[in-house]
């Protein structure tokens, strides 16, 4: 039971549970230089996404590169991007795990014969959340890779606006240049 005072009338209420909701201030993604965040055209941040998704977004809710509004075909999320790291943010938010597999369905579902990477250091998905992750890992066509993302750029070589991403596999014990035609941080 809850008793709350409405101008000078108490009320009471009868609730089944009470949501105290603090908010959140996301990180200025441009301070990631080395990630190309504000500097390369098809790289976004995953509230970027989260507009270019939503139908009262700026493109209607379908999912389109920023540089020509060409459908992405390969996609890569780089999670813990500035997360537990002295330089930016010390620790894991690990929300961005979830909305970043939750975005991939979203690609998925838009564009069937997309190829979507995701690069994590972790892959925070607690509890009743593993189901929704066990999910997303049955798509063929979403792959996991455990590893960093030391940088990425502009491609050099072309007017296609793609992005290398510079990366390592923890897992093969690798390190190499992979390119995607759009990146969210």
């Amino acid at each position: 039971s809850v008793c709350h005072a409405v101008g000078s009338v108490a009320l009471a209420l009868s609730v089944g549970s009470i949501v105290l909701a603090t908010g959140w201030k996301p990180y200025d993604v441009t301070r990631l230089a080395n990630l190309g965040a504000g500097q390369v055209a098809n790289c976004i941040s995953d509230m970027q996404m989260e507009r270019l998704a939503s139908p009262h977004g700026p493109t209607g809710g379908t999912i389109k590169r920023p540089s020509d509004g060409k459908a992405p075909k390969n996609i890569a999320f780089v999670l813990c991007a500035g997360s537990r790291d002295q330089n930016h943010l010390n620790f894991c938010s690990y929300i961005c795990c979830m909305a970043s597999l939750k975005q991939a369905l979203y690609l998925r579902e838009q564009y069937p014969h997309a190829e979507v990477t995701i690069y994590y250091i972790d892959l925070r998905t607690p509890g009743r959340y593993e189901n929704f992750r066990d999910k997303v890992m049955a798509d063929d066509k979403i792959h996991l890779v455990k590893g960093k993302v030391a940088g990425l750029e502009a491609c050099g070589s072309c007017d296609c606006d793609d992005v290398i991403l510079e990366v390592e596999d923890a897992v093969k014990g690798t390190k190499s240049k992979r390119r995607h035609d759009l990146v969210v941080l």
